[in-house]
């Protein structure tokens, strides 16, 4: 997909975001990584020097990742990787279980009590193949909104990547490849 044409689907995506009813999506708090797939999400945060001012910075995700490893004791199995303002989450698959463990500050929390069975695809660290301008194209071309919250999703076969865009009317996500070509909205 050319440059022009992915501009074209972002300004569509948008004009649709401004058109349509307020969100109901509670994006205040994490998603079950067991029950849907998709990332959580958090108020905007300034990123990178972005074009908007709220998007996330996705280049925190491979140092939170690092981090955890370390702490660990070694490479891991991830269900989901995402990061919204304030904090990076990792979840993590170990004895059949999702360990839910965040960094914030450069600092990781123990996983809370909540772990849940799962039984489904996962990746190892060194499967995120996303570049650091991933999101760009959505952040350029979507100007009256921002980008919350960014995901790295286990799947069968691979990773998803989602952008979780939004605006002054409602949330929706932004399915990338893993060089921020638009494959898709939800």
């Amino acid at each position: 997909m050319t440059r022009r044409m992915v501009a074209a689907v972002c300004s569509a995506l948008l004009a649709l975001a401004a058109c349509s009813g307020s969100g109901n999506a509670d994006s205040s708090r994490a998603t079950d990584p067991g029950a849907s797939g998709q990332s959580s999400s958090a108020a905007a945060n300034p990123g990178r020097g972005s074009a908007t001012s709220g998007s996330v910075d996705v280049e925190r995700i491979r140092p939170a990742v690092e981090l955890l490893e370390r702490r660990l004791g070694g490479q891991q199995r991830y269900v989901e990787v995402n990061v919204t303002q304030t904090e990076v989450n990792l979840f993590v698959v170990r004895d059949a279980l999702v360990l839910a463990y965040v960094v914030r500050d450069g600092v990781v929390d123990e996983p809370t009590d909540s772990r849940e069975p799962y039984s489904g695809p996962s990746f190892a660290a060194s499967q995120l193949d996303f570049v650091p301008s991933v999101i760009d194209v959505v952040v350029e071309n979507m100007t009256e909104s921002d980008v919350v919250a960014f995901s790295a999703t286990a799947r069968q076969g691979g990773i998803d990547y989602i952008a979780t865009v939004r605006t002054s009317k409602r949330e929706f996500r932004v399915l990338l490849s893993a060089d921020g070509g638009v494959l898709d909205t939800e």
